[in-house]
């Protein structure tokens, strides 16, 4: 019976003193790690404070771009509204002549066009 005495006792000092050492390094390695998540959200915050005014600056640039691409009104375009005087003067010379003058006063307008040449 002197054999089996070890394995009746229950754990060993050396056992509690590991698992709570164990405990102890798990919890300071969490610990550390929230630590961590929260200085690097810190850091992404301020480096978007950082950058947010360049952010801005481009997305400016790319609405002024997306206006610059867009398509200018064609006033010569037949069977739409015409916005002015200009306008109405040139829908009312055939698309392929040649405008040669045009005068504009007082909200009329005046234009003189020579038809286009034959093409051969």
């Amino acid at each position: 019976m002197e054999g089996r005495r070890g394995a009746d006792e229950g754990l060993s000092l050396a056992t509690v003193v590991l698992v709570a050492v164990l405990g102890v390094l798990l919890l300071v390695w969490g610990g550390s790690a929230l630590v961590k998540d929260e200085l690097n959200r810190r850091h992404d915050a301020d480096e978007l404070a950082r950058v947010e005014p360049q952010v801005k600056e481009v997305k400016a640039l790319q609405n002024e771009n997306d206006d610059l691409r867009r398509p200018a009104p064609d006033p010569l375009r037949r069977g739409e509204a015409r916005d002015g005087p200009l306008e109405g003067a040139l829908g009312r010379d055939p698309a392929d002549a040649y405008l040669t003058s045009m005068n504009l006063r007082g909200g009329g307008s005046r234009s003189t066009a020579w038809p286009a040449p034959p093409r051969t």
